[in-house]
């Protein structure tokens, strides 16, 4: 069970998973995995640095460099939990939960329905959202590689 919280409020993502995928590179590690919830194909994420590395601590640069990001309109951030509505630059609309409360791990959960995601965020804020139409996905779409590990300004030493 994915478990989001917002104070005392929480929205839960029973699941199965379909695939589970880890990727190592330099300074960090990607585990993804597709999981069915609730009817919705959805990828979870968590990227972990690895030793004295973090990740850039704005959100927003972090997702830029990760996806191939057009836009993005962040709808509430909370003790690290962030909603987030992305459009790519192919026209992929997502709808994504990022979580970063500790600068050496990123969990990103994304791929659910404009309905699905809405009752979530209803849910942890008492707001509605405006739905975007988001596209129904079968695999990550995070574009993690050496390149993103360290030179893109994604991670960073902490042994300065």
């Amino acid at each position: 069970m994915v478990i989001l919280k917002v104070g005392e409020k929480d929205a839960n993502y029973p699941y199965t998973v379909m695939k589970k995928e880890t990727k190592h590179f330099s300074n960090l590690n990607v585990t993804q995995y597709i999981i069915e919830s609730q009817g919705d194909n959805l990828i979870y994420e968590e990227a972990v640095a690895e030793g004295l590395y973090e990740f850039n601590s704005n959100p927003h640069y972090l997702l830029s460099k990760i996806f191939d990001l057009q836009d993005s309109t962040s709808l509430f951030v909370k003790n690290g939990l962030e909603a987030l509505q992305l459009q790519l630059k192919d026209g992929t609309k997502l709808n994504l939960f990022m979580l970063q409360q500790d600068g050496s791990i990123l969990r990103l959960l994304y791929g659910m329905s404009d309905e699905a995601f809405e009752e979530k965020v209803k849910k942890l804020t008492g707001k509605t959202i405006q739905k975007q139409g988001a596209t129904p996905l079968k695999a990550p779409i995070t574009q993690w590689s050496e390149k993103v590990n360290g030179i893109d300004g994604v991670l960073s030493s902490t042994d300065h």
